[in-house]
């Protein structure tokens, strides 16, 4: 039987790559999910009532993996309809809701799993250069 490949492993590295960015772009070593080298994605979709959108109705995701390095857990949290808080500046989209939730599972699970934080993640420049401008674009500049 023929052995197909989905993605070639330098796809595979680049995608990863840009997962790990998602979540980690912020990380401080002063986090609880800091150097498990978790990798995600969020999304958030308008919910649907009678054929229509509702606003600020969301359904919130956040899918990851970890250690991106090695992918060895998936995890997924779907949240319906979550609301912003003072904490969130009243955001209630998924990288302010799903992904923290998430991210505290994942640190709160890795150490029963056996999964221990690595000492480094190796981060391509090219990975490096999308968070810089991405923090100087948060600042305005």
């Amino acid at each position: 039987r023929p052995e197909y490949k989905v993605l070639t492993e330098k796809t595979s590295e680049t995608i990863r790559n840009m997962m790990w960015a998602v979540v980690n772009w912020d990380t401080k070593p002063t986090k609880p999910i800091y150097g498990y080298a978790v990798g995600g994605k969020t999304g958030s979709a308008n919910l649907i009532k009678d054929g229509k959108y509702v606003q600020r109705a969301l359904r919130t995701t956040f899918v990851g993996a970890f250690p991106m390095n090695n992918p060895k857990i998936a995890v997924l949290v779907t949240l319906e309809n979550p609301k912003g808080i003072k904490e969130t500046w009243n955001f209630n989209t998924a990288g302010w809701n799903a992904k923290p939730v998430a991210l505290n599972i994942i640190s709160t699970i890795a150490p029963y799993l056996g999964i221990l934080p690595i000492k480094e993640y190796p981060i391509p420049a090219y990975i490096k250069k999308a968070i810089e401008n991405s923090k100087a674009h948060k600042k305005g500049g």
